[in-house]
């Protein structure tokens, strides 16, 4: 390897074709990101069992469960881009904001790269880009009838167009590990970093407070654990399966676990989709004691 190799600290990725700046994917990246590590559940088992290169393989499984929505899409871009409106209402884009999605075996990764003294508007783009993300992915796994588990964490990364490595992955990949249900759990940087956010960036920075405006995609478990809000896979995201029938694909994941202990994994998730109105958003006394519960446990760090 060349010695005076040089890192990419730039979080910019190019124009698209309207000119509208990209922030978040380049190519390659050093520095700050938020990574998401997704545990496929079962798909090990489905590719030992069903391996070969028709519709129904595991590989076509894989390459569909990773085709989150184009962020070329309007209505999709619109939710996490800048913008400002012209004089008929319709939007004017400033930038926006993109993850990048990769696979090995039975995992998904998805990570975005964020500046070094990032504001809280970078941090509310970035998490909500890798939010509906994650969200999409998790929809499609459904479809193809596997739930996910998962971790999300902030933290230093490094990728390119081959590898992915930094203490943010290994984070993320050891949150994963103690979801133990149907759920993507949210590592204790990422909260650190909200709760500041909250607590100490002026009107001037953070007009809308923004870091408050995250709390809504974020949901309190029964363990008093802090993951993403699960209600978004079918309520407020576009995508062609109806509410029904997620729940529906869920509750049949759930019957096909031999072991009853296997199957109560699935309530929280179920209760959640069929009644959202019981979804506890975490607020910022929920947030300190989540990081109270993780710095006692310790259970994740290296």
């Amino acid at each position: 390897m060349n010695e005076h190799f040089s890192f990419n600290k730039n979080f910019q990725s190019g124009i698209d074709e309207n000119g509208i700046p990209i922030k978040g994917d380049p190519e390659t990246f050093y520095g700050t990101g938020i990574v998401v590590f997704i545990d496929l559940l079962g798909f090990s088992a489905y590719t030992l069992n069903n391996w070969g290169d028709n519709r129904y393989s595991p590989i076509m499984k894989l390459l569909r469960i990773k085709e989150a929505p184009s962020v070329s899409d309007p209505d999709y871009r619109i939710k996490f881009g800048i913008y400002s409106t012209d004089s008929s209402g319709e939007p004017i884009y400033h930038y926006q904001y993109r993850c990048k999605i990769r696979s090995f075996s039975d995992s998904v990764f998805l990570f975005t790269a964020i500046p070094a003294n990032y504001d809280s508007e970078a941090l509310f783009l970035a998490f909500h880009s890798i939010f509906r993300a994650s969200i999409s992915i998790w929809l499609n796994a459904i479809e193809e009838g596997f739930t996910v588990r998962g971790g999300l964490e902030l933290g230093d990364i490094f990728w390119n167009s081959e590898e992915i490595i930094g203490p943010a992955f290994i984070w993320a990949h050891e949150l994963e590990k103690h979801a133990k249900t149907s759920r993507i759990i949210i590592g204790e940087r990422f909260i650190n970093t909200l709760l500041f956010t909250i607590n100490n960036l002026s009107k001037i920075q953070n007009p809308r407070n923004v870091g408050e405006d995250i709390l809504p995609f974020l949901m309190k478990s029964v363990d008093d654990f802090i993951s993403l809000n699960s209600r978004f896979l079918a309520h407020g995201m576009k995508n062609e399966m109806k509410k029904e029938d997620v729940i529906k694909r869920i509750k049949e994941l759930q019957a096909a676990c031999v072991d009853e202990r296997l199957q109560e994994k699935y309530d929280e998730l179920i209760l959640t989709l069929c009644e959202p109105e019981k979804v506890v958003i975490p607020q910022k006394q929920d947030l300190e004691c989540y990081l109270n519960i993780l710095k006692k446990s310790r259970k994740y760090q290296i």
